[in-house]
């Protein structure tokens, strides 16, 4: 690519065959960034919604749909659901303020949200409707889901508070937060969701 490829807070990601490299670059020093893809075997690249400038994005299981965020003159961000072939406009899902776009194991959209002080992960239908909390307790970032849509990582509070966030493993389904570093990290996972990677600071 040429440009600046943005990682943070969408690391660049493989299509469903992993043929296809999905990814935020800015061609130009002051623009916004657009969603591009590249095809690995060729080379082959190009933007995938021309002209949309893009804070977040992820792309969908089947590789289908594209959710996405991108910046309000309000300073808050606007949630989009568009398919990744553009074979219709894109839709606008409703919330406001949404941060780091996911899609869930159950048609949801994850996203991160802000109430008061506290960040929350919360969970909407494609069309906007039934938003609701994912976990009852807040957490400070939100850094991705496994590739079956089962677990999240994530780092919240610790205690006490003037320690390092703890980064956590915690389960959709339910369950309680499993601390994966004494101190504080970076996770990924791999693409058949065999392995979690960390990258350790």
């Amino acid at each position: 690519s040429e440009g600046e490829v943005a990682d943070n807070p969408s690391p660049p990601v493989f299509g469903p065959d992993a043929r296809v490299l999905y990814y935020l670059l800015r061609k130009e020093e002051g623009s916004g960034a657009e969603l591009w893809r590249t095809v690995v075997d060729s080379g082959k690249s190009e933007a995938v919604f021309p002209g949309i400038a893009m804070t977040a994005f992820d792309l969908s299981p089947d590789g289908k749909q594209v959710v996405y965020t991108t910046a309000a003159p309000d300073g808050k961000t606007q949630l989009w659901l568009a398919p990744e072939d553009r074979s219709l406009p894109a839709a606008k899902v409703g919330v406001s303020g949404a941060r780091a776009p996911h899609f869930g194991r159950r048609g949801q959209i994850l996203f991160l949200a802000t109430e008061g002080n506290a960040n929350y992960l919360e969970q909407v239908h494609l069309d906007g409707s039934h938003r609701s909390k994912v976990f009852p307790y807040p957490i400070l970032t939100f850094q991705g889901v496994s590739p079956g849509r089962r677990w999240v990582t994530a780092s919240i509070p610790s205690i006490p508070e003037k320690s390092l966030p703890a980064i956590v493993v915690i389960p959709l389904d339910g369950g309680a937060p499993q601390r994966l570093c004494a101190s504080y990290c970076i996770t990924s996972w791999s693409k058949d969701g065999r392995f979690l990677f960390v990258s350790v600071v």
